[in-house]
């Protein structure tokens, strides 16, 4: 898909004035640091006078990197951040790793970001889903649908793409950063989670971003083995270096270590 400036400039103008309309007061949003969230906290710090509260929410699906990126984003935009701690793994479903778990985390998370509101005496509350997200069939949209939770870039009609473009456009940092999805997704559904093992793959993923292969690349656990997706072009790369990475990997305490030579697939445990 290509850009068009004339089209997305309309597009923009749609959301700030949309902002102003329906948050005048104020705005309590939903923030993880990522690219989406991002844009729309800039936005909503420019149309709203800096009316606008960033809610980052700390648990065990999210990683210490995750935090300091929210943290980050947060200072680069000027937007206060406000960051809740929260225990999805109390909710049996998310902790089973059912595959509805992001429909019970999400509403536990924006359930919570309505009383965060209220006790700022804020009305609006949104988080920064985009026009593509609202069209897929993703378990989180029906839990923000119930709560009421607008989405102003949605509304707006901006996707990704052109959220990024913006982002870029604004001289957001993280305009090109790859979505980071929780933890959970490291693992097969109906696989039972606990923080150990979370922890165990956050570290292992910390590792390897320090080994230059890449920025996507996901940690898949299956129990003892754990198996690596890269990017195809840095396959061979990480093959070279299969002895240093099976090491540190078994002494995170997999017993097995497999590097997936179909690479990096964005979703690979929903095939």
């Amino acid at each position: 898909m290509s850009i068009n400036p004339l089209e997305v400039d309309e597009k923009w103008q749609t959301l700030l004035r949309l902002l102003t309309q329906r948050a005048g007061q104020g705005l309590a949003l939903a923030f993880s640091g990522g690219v989406d969230s991002s844009l729309l906290a800039y936005a909503a710090r420019r149309s709203l006078d800096g009316r606008v509260t960033a809610v980052y929410f700390r648990t065990p699906l999210q990683s210490a990197a995750d935090h300091r990126q929210a943290e980050s984003m947060a200072a680069e935009i000027g937007c206060r951040l406000m960051v809740v701690r929260e225990q999805p793994l109390a909710l049996a479903p998310v902790a089973a790793n059912q595959r509805a778990r992001c429909y019970y985390c999400k509403r536990l998370l924006l359930g919570r970001l309505r009383s965060v509101a209220d006790s700022l005496s804020v009305a609006s509350i949104a988080d920064g889903s985009n026009a593509d997200d609202a069209l897929s069939p993703r378990p989180g949209n029906r839990a923000a649908q119930e709560l009421g939770v607008w989405r102003p870039l949605a509304e707006a009609g901006l996707n990704k793409e052109e959220v990024r473009y913006l982002a870029r456009r604004a001289g957001l940092s993280n305009w090109q950063t790859p979505a980071h999805p929780c933890l959970a997704s490291r693992f097969p559904y109906d696989t039972p989670l606990d923080e150990e093992q979370l922890r165990r793959v956050e570290e292992a993923e910390e590792y390897i971003a320090t080994l230059g292969l890449g920025e996507e690349f996901r940690l898949r656990a299956h129990g003892e083995l754990c198996r690596l997706e890269l990017q195809p072009q840095y396959i061979a790369q990480a093959a070279a270096r299969a002895e240093e990475l099976s090491a540190c990997l078994r002494e995170l305490g997999y017993k097995y270590a497999t590097l997936d030579l179909q690479g990096f697939y964005s979703g690979s445990m929903d095939r």
